[in-house]
């Protein structure tokens, strides 16, 4: 049952990928006409997309990192950065744009599992330090 569990979550991690592009590609439809998407994709665009995709993984797949609230939120966000990178590569994207993708996924995922892991999944661990 619990390698059932870790594929789940690599799958999750997985899926991530295309996702964080299709949200991007959503986001930017969305966007006010005269915001500058050009001049700071990274900062108008990806950090929301990517910010986003981690909270709703983290609502929708809760019970799975609640079980294991260390092992497998870092399985998906490792799962994520190294789908994402393959992806971008996949697409001819320069390295030092795949780094700065692949920072933003691995800081964001890392900062919004490490909030849900002490305040939700294991809310003992947060009143223990």
């Amino acid at each position: 049952m619990r390698i059932l569990r870790v594929i789940l979550v690599i799958l999750a991690g997985l899926l991530s990928a295309p996702l964080t592009d299709l949200l991007g590609i959503y986001w930017m439809g969305l966007a006010p006409a005269d915001l500058d998407l050009t001049g700071s994709y990274y900062l108008s665009v990806v950090i929301p997309t990517v910010l986003f995709l981690h909270l709703l993984m983290a609502v929708v797949l809760w019970k799975l990192f609640a079980r294991e609230p260390t092992r497998n939120p870092v399985i998906y966000v490792a799962t994520h950065v190294i789908a994402q990178a393959g992806m971008l590569n996949a697409f001819g994207n320069p390295t030092a744009d795949i780094a700065t993708y692949a920072t933003i996924v691995l800081l964001s995922g890392g900062a919004v599992m490490g909030l849900f892991r002490y305040y939700l999944w294991c809310p003992h661990c947060a009143l223990a330090e």
